[in-house]
């Protein structure tokens, strides 16, 4: 084989077996990059239906999927893209404003995005997540939340810590009330729900 033909073999290589160098992007913090590929590597990536760019070049704002401005990523959208594992806690994207992961093969419990002040819009229906809902209180800018048509379980919690929550969607869960919270504006959702036993 010629040098010229030695190298090109070895570039082939080097293309194939690349993988993201959250040191040496430049699009977002190295901690921006370093929460997408947590999520990516606990959510099965590989076999994700598109992930065109994840855990392949180093411009993570081209990542299908992932769209951001100049503070950052400000949204992450991989609706019906075959995720399945557990979700991160997603704490190193503080600029993220939508995050919708519905229609997945997602599991186990859902993480309580303190780390996301900015956060409005959260999907997560239509998964397999388990658990009770955590304190969203965390999340004063969210006015989106819908996790509906999962497995959740335990007393729907008190929303009166989410000023701006105007759209609330928690059907085909294993959730109950709890009694002594007034759940105001939420009431005709909850009441979807029975009452929790007197020792939940």
């Amino acid at each position: 084989m010629s040098a010229v033909g030695l190298a090109v073999y070895l570039g082939a290589i080097s293309v194939v077996h690349a993988t993201t160098d959250c040191g040496t992007v430049t699009q977002i913090s190295q901690i921006e990059c370093e929460s997408l590929l947590q999520l990516y590597q606990s959510t099965n990536g590989a076999n994700w239906e598109q992930n065109k760019g994840w855990n392949v070049t180093n411009t993570p704002c081209d990542w299908v999927g992932v769209t951001c401005d100049k503070a950052g990523v400000i949204w992450l959208v991989l609706s019906q893209n075959n995720l399945t594992g557990t979700l991160p806690n997603f704490r190193g994207l503080p600029q993220l404003q939508t995050l919708a992961l519905n229609n997945n093969q997602l599991t186990g419990a859902i993480p309580d995005f303190s780390g996301l002040p900015k956060l409005q819009t959260l999907k997560l229906n239509q998964n397999k997540l388990t658990g009770a809902i955590p304190d969203f209180s965390g999340l004063p800018q969210l006015q989106t939340l819908e996790l509906y048509h999962n497995q959740l379980t335990g007393a729907i919690p008190d929303f009166s810590g989410l000023p701006k929550l105007s759209d609330l969607k928690l059907s085909n869960n294993s959730l109950c009330q709890n009694p002594n919270i007034n759940y105001g504006a939420w009431r005709k959702e909850v009441n979807k729900f029975p009452f929790c036993p007197v020792n939940q």
